[in-house]
């Protein structure tokens, strides 16, 4: 069955791509660090957090929106998940992957150290992911 478009429109308006919970967590995991962040300060790709002390950036991806989330679904392919204006999605899809990937180069060419945080490897493992930022920090504090 079929949902209802509106219902779908109304559930796509509500997400949100400033301050969702995993960029919360990440909030919360630098004031537990101290360390001083910007949030999505005017850079390229639009980084949810700048430390500029570090020369470090780093996204909050959401599996859905950068193409992960199939993988967490146990799904053969990107494509499978998608039932309804399948060939809007798997561009739209691919052409923020595509985007990502031409964004952390441009940062890593101007001296950024680039970090993605999926929203499936915060919710499975938050432990791992403040590992992951101490040590980009720590690798690249002047």
């Amino acid at each position: 069955m079929r949902r209802d478009p509106k219902i779908t429109s109304r559930i796509m308006r509500e997400v949100r791509s400033k301050n969702t919970l995993p960029e919360r967590q990440v909030a919360g995991f630098f004031r537990l660090l101290q360390v001083k962040f910007k949030r999505h300060p005017n850079l390229i790709g639009r980084p949810d957090f700048l430390i500029s002390s570090a020369k470090l950036v780093v996204f909050c991806d959401g599996d859905f929106w950068h193409g992960h989330s199939w993988k967490e679904r146990g799904l053969r392919r990107m494509e499978d998940q998608f039932k309804v204006n399948k060939s809007f999605w798997i561009n739209k899809i691919r052409n923020n992957m595509k985007r990502d990937l031409k964004v952390n180069k441009k940062l890593r060419m101007s001296g950024w150290k680039v970090l993605r945080i999926r929203e499936s490897a915060l919710c499975r493992d938050p432990t791992k992911c403040l590992m992951e930022l101490v040590l980009a920090f720590e690798a690249r504090k002047k």
